[in-house]
């Protein structure tokens, strides 16, 4: 009798350990550091309780985010308070910034989320100034390759005074502001129409429509302009806020299972098909490494967007 006591005893007390030993994690939104006209630093802490959660950042200009950027490092997994940052550098100036951590465990499908935090970027003082490109014309079109424009660290809004003659008297206005300091490579706007166009309006990375999405899609350079890549088609795809944001300048990714180093899927050199399928309940799993590395950097399978894919893909819009 005693015997069977004894083990009713350590089997309860070893189940109670382990209950304690696995707990829920906890997110914790730091303030922000090294705040500029541009940039600033976000600083969070997570205790996943002795689970693994992938960890990132939302931010934007509302309470609403509508950005998301990966930390440093992206995993935890421990029993104490590890830290977490990541890096802004594409903030507008003189503009405040809402912010929080979010901690998603994958195994239980749940995010947890840090307060919310503000920060106000600084006050430019840097005029803009720009270099234009070549000019290339037809008898029908002209595009102008506006290959070196920097706006400071104030929000510049460009146009271009055209004539033959120096008297000018006809202006084309860009309809997207140059907000950041940095050498960027304008997509003209005829170039621009023709991603949108060869894309069929979907996001050639998770495969959104855009006409299903409340943010508004981006032309993005598969290849990073920080990583030679050039301002042409076949380098340019055409993506949502949540695929271009989190895949940022990234080439690359490691899988998840072996920590191998594998480049990311191509949209111009790569078929979906044979990288990714549809799963019904509206997860997107990779076929192949490329895939598989490509939907953990990207962070496909967030809760909100796989409950999104699926509603869409029960009401036959996806």
């Amino acid at each position: 009798m005693h015997f069977f006591r004894a083990i009713f005893i350590l089997v309860v007390t070893l189940a109670l350990s382990s209950k304690t030993w696995a707990g829920t994690p906890v997110a914790t939104t730091g303030a922000a550091t090294n705040v500029g006209d541009l940039t600033a630093t976000l600083h969070g802490v997570v205790n996943t309780g002795n689970n693994v959660t992938y960890n990132s950042f939302d931010f934007g200009t509302t309470a609403s985010y509508g950005r998301t950027i990966n930390t440093t490092p992206l995993t935890a997994g421990c029993l104490t308070d590890e830290p977490l940052t990541a890096n802004l550098t594409f903030c507008l100036p003189n503009t405040t910034y809402h912010y929080r951590l979010v901690c998603w465990d994958p195994y239980n499908n749940v995010n947890y989320y840090g307060a919310d935090r503000t920060f106000t970027t600084g006050v430019p003082n840097t005029p803009p100034s720009f270099d234009l490109g070549g000019l290339v014309a037809t008898t029908t079109t002209m595009n102008l390759g506006a290959s070196n424009i920097r706006a400071g660290s104030s929000p510049a809004t460009l146009s271009l005074e055209y004539s033959l003659t120096t008297s000018y008297g006809t202006t084309y206005n860009w309809t997207t502001p140059v907000a950041m300091d940095e050498v960027a490579n304008r997509v003209p706007p005829t170039l621009g129409a023709l991603i949108r166009d060869r894309a069929a309006s979907r996001c050639e990375y998770c495969q959104l429509p855009e006409a299903e999405s409340e943010e508004p899609f981006e032309i993005e350079h598969v290849i990073a302009i920080k990583h030679h890549g050039e301002t042409a088609d076949h380098n340019l795809a055409f993506a949502c806020m949540n695929c271009n944001g989190c895949k940022g300048t990234n080439p690359a990714g490691t899988v998840p299972e072996t920590g191998e180093l594998v480049r990311l899927y191509h949209p111009r050199i790569d078929d979906w098909e044979e990288h990714f399928r549809f799963d019904p309940n509206g997860v997107i799993s990779g076929r192949t490494k490329v895939g598989l590395v490509t939907v953990d950097v990207l962070r496909m399978n967030l809760p909100h967007l796989v409950n999104r894919r699926r509603v869409l893909m029960e009401a036959e819009l996806w």
